[in-house]
C-alpha cells in the first residue's frame, strides 16, 4: 500500500512533457504590480516636485562652490582635531612638569609640618614610584610627581598637586603617616 502512493506521488510531481510546461500561464509576483500601481497613482504635481528636487540636489552636489567648501571644512575638521590632540599631549606633558624653586618646595611643607632649622641636603622629585615602593616600606604611598624633602635626622615625602604632606620619617624614631 505504502508503495503504492509514493509511486502515484512520483508522477504527479514530474512534468508532464515540455508542450504542458510552456501552456502554463506564468503569474506576475504582487509586489510588482502594487509597485507600479503606486506609481501611476501619484500626481503629475508631485512627479515635478520630485523632478526639481532631484535636479537641485544634483545641481548642488556637483558646482564647483559645493566642492571648495566641502574641501575647506574637511581641512578645518582635520586641521583643529590635530591642533586639540597636540594641545591635550602638551598640557599633561607639562602638568607632570611643574618647576617650582627648591624655597618654595620647603616654605610649602614647613606651613604643614615642623622641619629642622637648616637647610635640607637634597630635595628629590619621584620620577619612579614603584622602585621606591620595592626598597623602603616608607615609600608605598609615593606616587610620581611627589617631593622628598631630605635632612640629616628627618624625610618628609610631599605632595605638590594636593599641597600635603604624605609621610615622616625620623631617623630616631618609626615613620609617621599622615
Amino acid at each position: 500500500m505504502r508503495s503504492q502512493s509514493v509511486t502515484q506521488q512520483k508522477k504527479t510531481t514530474r512534468p508532464q512533457s515540455s508542450k504542458d510546461v510552456q501552456s502554463k500561464k506564468v503569474v506576475k509576483p504582487a509586489p510588482r504590480v502594487l509597485i507600479k500601481e503606486s506609481k501611476r497613482s501619484s500626481t503629475p504635481v508631485l512627479k515635478k516636485y520630485k523632478r526639481y528636487a532631484k535636479q537641485g540636489v544634483k545641481s548642488l552636489l556637483l558646482s564647483p562652490t559645493f566642492h571648495v567648501s566641502f574641501k575647506i571644512v574637511t581641512g578645518l575638521l582635520i586641521s583643529s582635531s590635530l591642533l586639540y590632540g597636540s594641545y591635550l599631549y602638551i598640557g599633561k606633558t607639562f602638568a607632570n612638569e611643574v618647576v617650582i624653586s627648591q624655597s618654595e618646595i620647603v616654605s610649602r611643607v614647613a606651613k604643614l609640618t615642623a622641619l629642622p632649622v637648616e637647610a635640607p641636603y637634597e630635595i628629590v622629585r619621584v620620577q619612579d614610584s614603584e622602585t621606591l615602593r620595592k626598597q623602603n616600606s616608607f615609600y608605598s604611598d609615593v606616587e610620581e610627581g611627589d617631593y622628598i624633602l631630605m635632612y640629616k635626622d628627618v624625610a618628609v615625602i610631599y605632595d605638590l598637586r594636593a599641597n600635603k604632606v604624605v609621610a615622616v620619617k625620623h631617623s630616631s624614631e618609626t615613620e609617621v603617616k599622615r
